[in-house]
């Protein structure tokens, strides 16, 4: 490898040359001028007529960033807006001539190795475009697909990310970081925040961003007595001696970022040297080995960085992701018309509320004991003894959910703590006797289809694993998907942008697991996208529906209910206009009321939309659009039974077809939003 023999400015106002050096080579990095590499526009429309701007998504160390869009091809960019009297320049000598450029973007452009004999760097995100305007400056970079930062994509995996996952991060950034610094850059901020991690098809890649704090570096390593970034991850050595120096502290904020992941706190330096903890027990050697030398507080004592490259937790090969789940059945065979019998309601009476009705039929399913489903424990000792809990990931309409393992095969678990008094019982009549069940447990497992004999199996509701009756709460312990985060989430992580065939794929799920739920005689009752689980595993999307607090049983003949449990944001219009809704209709509507959601300008709101009748977004196809209109009919009688939904033509056409684009105008919109 050669190096890049880059100077370091004194100060931003300094000259900066990277053509002229200490040695005298034929082979030194060339200069280029910065139009060579990135056109700097000074033209305000022709922003407006290049890109169009969404939203803010993040705010970097001199200025905030929009997602945005290029027209012409629809490309995803990322927009970082710098204020003027933030922007910092410098003299680039060249040619024998000093020229005034934008300093994070010759840094930018440096490190990804733009320059003439500089190391070509994937790992540091693409510069598109540079506007320089009257009150400030536009940097328009490359958006990657199903990008967060790494802090989010660490609250994706819920605090657990595996081993062979860190280790294919952990590759590409040390990779990324040696060639930053071949090509004479020292980034000086390196945190979780400034690593992209775009995960698309199964594949993990990452991109360095966010150079605003970047400068050039010495092959004499310089030391530095000014901190610029984070303090939580800076080196020991400025707290300690009050200077640091290039790749010691690349390095050593390597280590942190790592720790940052497995640690049981924030990462700060300060609390590393007072507590000097060890790395995690479940780490393989060669990992804890990787932090033990990145994380040496003697910065003469870490590696290099062309030594950590070839460090053996890089080098050895990574665990292989657990296979995909088997293909699932077909659902079809679940889309006739015949209703689940009314049976499955007569068995089960709430303590407050009589639910069903005293008919009896050979035919009817019967109601298993739930001992034989899941086993209801009363002893605090064998929880603990049986799973460990890590932390609060979401609160549903009784309790708290707290994620957790279960400590016999590490199998990732949702555990939900609901005050005992807050939990609600049922009697359940079962061989001429009653026993008293916990609701929402029973509506569960009944959903699923694992209640009653003869009920449909509902793969779209999620496991139920354990139950734990205690003395002050009840403990419902269920599966917790891989990579799995509610709707909102998924939207987020989109950044407001999820596809529609994503979307199709989402709502394919979703119909289906309703019908099926309706089938086996239980009505949600509050759909919304928080009690929609999305797990997104290499590339293919499965959903589960969670959170059955607000559950009940329903019947064939479609009971009147007058009292809204749930949120009120998706309840079905009928509700606010006459006072009483019913189990179907709200159902279909509350599924139109999340698609609206994905894809609507605001929050959608039920009596919003009463007032406004927004028409949905004129992008979506013809099918989508009609699928909508279908589900959000004001009227409950107009709104399609769910057996009829799940056979919509925009759920059953191919997800990547053009069919129900109608002219070329509808095309150009589809094309425009990078759909196709």
């Amino acid at each position: 490898f050669r190096t890049n023999a880059a100077m370091t400015p004194l100060n931003w106002s300094d000259p900066v040359c990277l053509k002229e050096t200490s040695s005298s080579s034929s082979s030194k990095p060339q200069m280029m001028k910065l139009e060579n590499i990135v056109k700097v526009n000074r033209n305000t429309n022709d922003f407006k007529q290049k890109y169009q701007e969404f939203k803010a998504v993040g705010k970097g160390h001199s200025g905030v960033v929009f997602t945005g869009i290029r027209l012409s091809d629809s490309k995803p960019v990322a927009i970082k807006h710098i204020p003027i009297d933030k922007v910092q320049y410098m003299w680039v000598k060249r040619d024998g001539c000093y020229c005034k450029e934008i300093s994070e973007v010759v840094l930018m452009a440096q490190a990804a190795g733009l320059c003439n004999g500089s190391w070509e760097n994937r790992g540091v995100i693409g510069l598109l475009d540079v506007y320089e305007l009257e009150d400030e400056v536009l940097i328009i970079m490359e958006r990657p697909l199903k990008a967060m930062d790494l802090n989010d994509f660490y609250k994706m995996s819920e605090g657990q990310i595996p081993e062979y996952e860190a280790k294919t991060i952990f590759q590409q950034l040390v990779t990324a970081a040696r060639l930053t610094h071949r090509n004479g850059i020292f980034h000086r901020d390196l945190k979780p925040d400034n690593i992209l991690v775009s995960l698309v098809q199964g594949n993990i890649s990452i991109r360095m961003i966010d150079f605003g704090c970047a400068t050039f570096r010495s092959n004499q390593e310089k030391q530095y007595t000014e901190l610029v970034g984070a303090y939580d991850f800076a080196p020991p050595e400025y707290y300690l001696q009050g200077q640091y120096s290039a790749e010691p502290t690349t390095v050593w904020q390597i280590g942190a970022m790592l720790c940052s992941l497995y640690g049981e706190e924030n990462f700060h330096t300060m609390r590393f040297i007072n507590e000097r903890k060890p790395p995690c027990d479940h780490l393989s050697y060669e990992c804890k080995d990787f932090l033990n030398q990145c994380l040496n507080i003697d910065p003469r004592q870490r590696p290099r960085l062309s030594q950590l490259v070839r460090h053996p937790w890089l080098t050895t090969p990574s665990s292989p992701p657990p296979p995909p789940p088997p293909p699932r059945p077909s659902d079809d065979t679940c889309t006739s018309s015949i209703d689940y019998p009314s049976s499955t309601l007569s068995g089960a009476t709430s303590s407050t509320d009589s639910k069903g009705s005293s008919s009896s039929s050979s035919s009817k399913p019967q109601m298993m004991k739930l001992e034989n489903i899941v086993k209801v424990n009363r002893n605090t000792d064998d929880f603990k003894q049986k799973y460990q809990e890590f932390k609060a990931v979401g609160k549903g309409h009784s309790g708290v959910v707290v994620a957790g393992i279960r400590l016999s095969d590490s199998k990732p678990v949702a555990i939900k703590h609901i005050p005992i008094d807050k939990v609600q019982y049922m009697w359940v009549k079962r061989d001429g006797c009653y026993c008293k069940e916990i609701s929402e447990v029973v509506l569960m497992a009944q959903a699923a289809g694992l209640f009653c004999n003869g009920s449909w199996e509902n793969r779209g509701v999620i496991g139920l694993l354990d139950v734990y009756e205690l003395e002050d709460e009840v403990l419902i312990i269920m599966e917790r998907p891989l990579k799995a985060m509610d709707l909102n989430d998924f939207y987020k992580m989109s950044e407001g942008q999820i596809p529609e065939y994503e979307a199709k794929t989402i709502f394919q799920q979703l119909v289906t697991a309703a019908l099926l739920t309706h089938r086996n005689g239980i009505f949600h009752r509050d759909l919304k996208p928080d009690n929609i689980l999305v797990s997104l595993v290499q590339g293919n999307i499965s959903i589960r529906m969670i959170d059955f607090g607000c559950a009940t049983f329903r019947s064939n003949q479609e009971k009147q209910y007058t009292e809204l449990v749930g949120a009120y944001d998706f309840a079905p219009p009928e509700y606010y206009l006459q006072g009483q809704y019913s189990a179907e209709p709200t159902t279909v509507w509350q599924i139109g009321a999340m698609l609206c959601s994905l894809y609507g300008e605001e929050n959608f709101h039920t009596m919003r939309f009463i007032n406004e009748r927004k028409p949905p977004c004129n992008h979506l196809s013809y099918e989508c659009k009609d699928f909508l209109n279908q589900c959000l009919n004001i009227d409950p009688r107009q709104r399609p039974r769910l057996s009829q939904l799940v056979r919509h033509p925009w759920l059953t056409t191919p997800k990547y077809s053009s069919a129900g684009l109608r002219n070329h105008e509808q095309m150009k919109q589809y094309l425009f939003k990078g759909y196709l």
